[in-house]
């Protein structure tokens, strides 16, 4: 099982990610 902070880092990791290739493409 995670500890909210970790799984809280992935999240924020994986939407900043998602941003950057929305930001990318031009969505």
């Amino acid at each position: 099982m995670f500890d909210s902070l970790s799984l809280l880092c992935s999240f924020s990791f994986v939407a900043s990610q998602f941003a950057l290739c929305v930001q990318y493409w031009g969505f």
